[in-house]
């Protein structure tokens, strides 16, 4: 099934039937899952607590989560006397951005694991974690649909409950709908499989290694960015996760910033008149291909970045949570990023305006 509950500043959301059968027996766990949690990282070195819920009645349980200066993260879960605690770190540079939490749990097999991202950067740290008490579905009803019984730090973005362990690492960023230049024409990118080609923005053919897809809440660094045509030369509106990356090129590129090309990430060109974020669904599926290089796909006459793997392979356990995790990793490349510079909000604003001059 996946997501099953949400939790937003404007958004409190279950699936409906997942929570009617499950609830049909009292006390029934969640055995088998993952708690995604976004918050905005503050600058202050002060410690805080993002989330915390507790019951006393007729089973004690609780959780707390907490930043600590320093750069430390600390979680707190307990059920009836069993308790557990872990402490896990993330590399802290004193900017305001977004700090992304995983835990995902199988009572069964007494797993556990805590991943701390950074989407902005692609920075992540990931640990195994000794096995913790599974929570109640009604526990889960309860922290997502009535605020009054949690405290939430304003900071904090959203919240989401999956009854699936949910991949780590490099994730989706395009719509189904993005069509995607082939040797064939344009098809969407959500009709690509492996083994398909598709064409690169200098004509070169590149053969798709893998086509990933996933559902995710479209809140946080999840939240549907549609780039809006014609700006930037688009053809058609298309819908990209904050974080998809666009290469830029052209005279008003060598002009400003001296480079041939740049990137811009989709979030960016928010502060302007070229994109903007979308609200309505609680989910959204995104899809993406990975490519033997680091190549840009051509999406509806903008080049955007394919999926970028890095050095994966190398670390068993990251690739073994990631959304390549059945992949043979002597079959996944090893990639490097060419070096363009990436704009800031207000560059990315100017670069807009200059070529809509």
């Amino acid at each position: 099934m996946s997501w099953i509950a949400i939790a937003a500043e404007q958004t409190r959301w279950i699936d409906k039937q997942a929570f009617a059968e499950a609830l049909e027996t009292r006390g029934r766990r969640l055995e088998r899952g993952s708690l995604l949690i976004e918050t905005q990282l503050s600058p202050r070195a002060e410690p805080k607590t993002l989330l915390a819920y507790e019951r006393g009645f007729p089973l004690q349980a609780s959780l707390t989560l907490q930043v600590l200066p320093g750069g430390s993260i600390v979680l707190v879960a307990s059920r009836d006397g069993e308790i557990f605690h872990t402490v896990i770190g993330y590399p802290e540079d004193g900017r305001p951005e977004t700090l992304r939490l995983t835990l995902s749990w199988d009572a069964g097999r007494e797993w556990a694991r805590l991943a701390v991202e950074r989407p902005d950067t692609g920075g992540m740290e990931l640990r195994m974690v000794q096995a913790l008490p599974p929570p109640l579905y009604e526990d889960v009803k309860a922290l997502t649909l009535y605020p009054q019984l949690r405290h939430t730090a304003p900071d904090l973005l959203f919240f989401a409950v999956s009854d699936e362990i949910e991949p780590v690492g490099p994730l989706p960023s395009l719509a189904g709908a993005t069509p995607v230049a082939t040797p064939q024409g344009q098809r969407r990118i959500d009709r690509l499989t492996e083994g398909t080609e598709v064409l690169t923005p200098d004509g070169r053919i590149a053969p798709v290694l893998r086509a990933a897809a996933r559902s995710l809440p479209a809140f946080g660094s999840f939240r549907p960015v549609r780039l809006r045509a014609p700006y930037l030369g688009l053809e058609r509106d298309i819908l990209v996760a904050p974080h998809q990356r666009l290469l830029i090129s052209g005279s008003e590129v060598e002009y400003l910033f001296g480079r041939e090309a740049v990137l811009v990430p989709a979030q960016s060109l928010t502060h302007g008149f070229a994109a903007r974020f979308e609200t309505g669904a609680p989910l959204i599926r995104y899809h993406q291909l990975l490519l033997p290089g680091h190549d840009t796909l051509q999406t509806a006459g903008i080049a955007v970045e394919s999926l970028y793997v890095g050095r994966l392979r190398r670390d068993a356990a990251k690739l073994e949570a990631s959304v390549l995790a059945d992949m043979d990793r002597h079959a996944m490349p090893e990639q490097t990023r060419a070096g363009y510079q990436v704009l800031r909000p207000f560059e990315a604003v100017t670069l807009v305006e200059a070529r809509a001059a």
